[in-house]
């Protein structure tokens, strides 16, 4: 049993230093969560629309219809195929291994500073990862040096701190400018692109109490976490062998006590 006990501490030490050190936080349905939904807006003609494009001016260029664009959530990352694919599953590794937003946007500290944010960057957690992506005239007119806003619905509070981070190429991330982060008064967020490729939406985790920051029933309400499943099964991997550990420990020092 002594030699049982000894085999159990040091399994035990080995499951523990196998635990990754503080990661980003992640609520823990993104992997398996839809991607947010995207609202209608109005059009200068009156039409609804599923985005507008407009010139550096703020001038209306097109609608976007329905049709032309796609959003893809990291669960349909898979079965998107080709550079969406491609695309998406690497910004979800690369925000899931990093020690820190930092490491990611190494100006968060200071982009929250500026906006008048008390959250830490500890604090923020992603709650969304998904790509948009438009074709047709729509994808013309954007590569032609316009911009695009979306509307999507994600039931965030008003004066919520909420950080749109953009993976527009490779590893390289941005913060979209606060002026181009709107917060609508129903929980909606109407947010300007210059190029569409992965998005992440990060929210305080401090703000309202719940990992999400959201006022919505169906945003994820879980506590800040990591999203790797192993991360979980070796957590109770750890606990399990301490237990055992503990009550081999106890069976030995009962045998040393009655003799």
């Amino acid at each position: 049993m002594k030699k049982l006990a000894l085999f159990l501490a040091a399994a035990l030490m080995v499951s523990a230093l196998a635990l990754p050190a503080s990661a980003v936080g992640f609520t823990a349905s993104v992997q398996q969560k839809p991607a947010p939904t995207v609202s209608t807006m109005t059009d200068a003609s009156g039409n609804q629309v599923a985005g507008i494009i407009r010139d550096a001016n703020g001038n209306e260029i097109a609608g976007v219809t329905a049709d032309q664009m796609t959003i893809t959530s990291i669960a349909d990352a898979a079965s998107a195929g080709g550079a969406i694919s491609e695309q998406l599953t690497a910004a979800y590794q690369q925000i899931q291994s990093a020690a820190s937003l930092a490491d990611i946007v190494p100006d968060i500290a200071s982009f929250l500073q500026a906006i008048g944010s008390s959250a830490a960057v500890e604090d923020m957690t992603v709650r969304d990862v998904f790509d948009v992506s438009v074709t047709g005239a729509a994808a013309d007119a954007l590569a032609a040096g316009n911009n695009i806003t979306f509307r999507f619905d994600i039931g965030v509070a008003p004066g919520s701190t909420l950080l749109v981070l953009h993976n527009y190429e490779g590893s390289q991330w941005e913060i979209i400018p606060n002026d181009r982060v709107i917060i609508n008064s129903d929980g909606t967020v109407d947010v300007t692109f210059d190029s569409l490729s992965p998005i992440a939406f990060a929210v305080d985790t401090k703000e309202t109490g719940t990992a999400a920051g959201t006022t919505s029933t169906s945003a994820p309400t879980s506590p800040q976490t990591g999203d790797n499943g192993l991360n979980t099964v070796a957590g109770l991997g750890v606990v399990a062998l301490g237990c055992v550990a503990l009550a081999s420990s106890a069976v030995i020092w009962k045998k040393r006590a009655q003799n």
